[in-house]
């Protein structure tokens, strides 16, 4: 039986070389879940005459306990084998371009490469505890063929700066999800805004292969990538040029919500309608701050999401806001508020906005976190809410 091989050549079974080893690499799709891309190993073996691709990125989709393992940080993954024509079907489907490169390796490394992943495909041994950044479909390749190749992939990259954080990665990734793109932010502590090594990178699928395709094996250095062949091209849009709808509508209903909650107060102080907008805003407000910082405690106390822990937001946009969810509904329901409530509400404000300039001043000593729209937006809405609820409360006591 004769296959074809990637490049295009043929080659027999009886052949004296067995395997040929080749990396997939999947484009991003339009999902959340997707937007970093994915990789795969391809492994033809000529004696079995078989092309399978083997992936470290499966889950259990059908698993009930999925949702709440990945929000605790104890999700398990493991090595999926699937053949190659239904793996491309199937990321054809998405519309997520697939391309394949065809590594030129000694046949004693491809050999030792399709053995382990023999052996990592056995059920007790294809499960691993996932991490976005240090453990996943992608890292687990490049250990993989680093492991093979003494180091080929990461030897220099591990001290190689970029400049590069993996905030800024994620920010990339988001284009077209502003919703998705602020929540993740906002999420993201500290940790995420060190400078990242090349290596770091790695553990991204579009910088994995670039680097593959520079590397040298061998007394000769070699190229280890012998060629590259696009087995999909994505046919729509390029992904994130398009907001989603259901993101184009919380955009514009918050955005609703603010101006008539802000706005009207502010400059329409006098207007009776505008004591119970003022209402409405602050109840969103502070509503936003709360159900935020509980979700960022709860990571923090209950989670192993070491990417959420210790996160500044917690100062710039604090649970206390609580406070300003019960003073609009106070103000939606009777349109006014005593003077004690008003006074006590201006200094909450101010203390509040103290807090974020606090933050603003650890960043010269061992804060680092990148959360500097939140602390403009924050200190803004704080300080015209404080302005609007003097307005307007100056305008009921004159009409009194």
């Amino acid at each position: 039986m004769v296959i074809p091989t990637i490049g295009g050549a043929q080659k027999t079974a009886s052949d004296e070389n067995r395997y040929i080893i080749s990396v997939m690499s999947i484009g991003p799709g339009d999902e959340f879940v997707t937007r970093a891309g994915h990789i795969a190993l391809i492994v033809d073996d000529y004696e079995r005459k078989r092309r399978t691709v083997y992936n470290y990125g499966m889950y259990e989709f059908d698993d009930s306990n999925m949702e709440t393992a990945y929000a605790t940080g104890t999700v398990m993954f493991h090595l999926g084998v699937m053949n190659y024509r239904m793996a491309v079907a199937a990321f054809a489907e998405a519309d997520r371009t697939v391309e394949v490169r065809r590594l030129d390796m000694p046949q004693a490394l491809a050999a030792r490469i399709a053995k382990r992943l023999s052996h990592d495909r056995r059920p007790e041994n294809r499960y691993y505890d996932y991490h976005h950044s240090d453990d996943n479909c992608c890292t687990r390749v490049r250990d993989l063929l680093d492991d093979v190749l003494d180091g080929a992939v990461t030897r220099g990259r591990d001290t190689e700066p970029t400049g590069r954080t993996y905030r800024q990665w994620t920010a990339g990734f988001m284009a077209g999800m502003p919703v998705g793109r602020t929540v993740m932010h906002f999420l993201g502590s500290g940790s995420i805004d060190r400078e990242i090594t090349r290596r770091d990178e790695q553990t991204l699928p579009q910088v994995l292969v670039e680097d593959l395709d520079g590397v040298l094996i061998g007394p000769h250095g070699s190229p280890l990538v012998a060629d590259v062949k696009i087995a999909f091209e994505r046919r729509g849009a390029a992904v994130g040029v398009s907001w989603t709808l259901w993101e184009l509508v919380v955009v514009l209903l918050a955005t609703g919500v603010f101006a008539v909650g802000l706005v009207v107060p502010l400059f329409r102080p006098s207007w009776r309608v505008s004591r119970r907008l003022l209402g409405l805003g602050f109840f969103s407000w502070g509503l936003l701050c709360t159900v935020g910082s509980i979700v960022l405690i709860l990571a923090w106390a209950f989670t192993d999401h070491t990417d959420v822990h210790a996160n500044e937001n917690l100062l710039v946009m604090p649970v206390t806001h609580a406070w300003l969810s019960v003073v609009g509904a106070v103000l939606l329901w009777r349109g006014s508020l005593g003077e004690r409530a008003v006074r006590f509400t201006g200094i909450y404000l101010l203390a509040a906005t103290g807090v974020i300039a606090l933050d603003m001043a650890l960043k010269l000593g061992p804060f680092v976190q990148d959360n500097w729209r939140f602390i403009v937006f924050s200190s803004m809405l704080n300080i015209l809410f404080a302005i609007a609820l003097l307005r307007t409360s100056s305008g009921e006591s004159e009409g009194k």
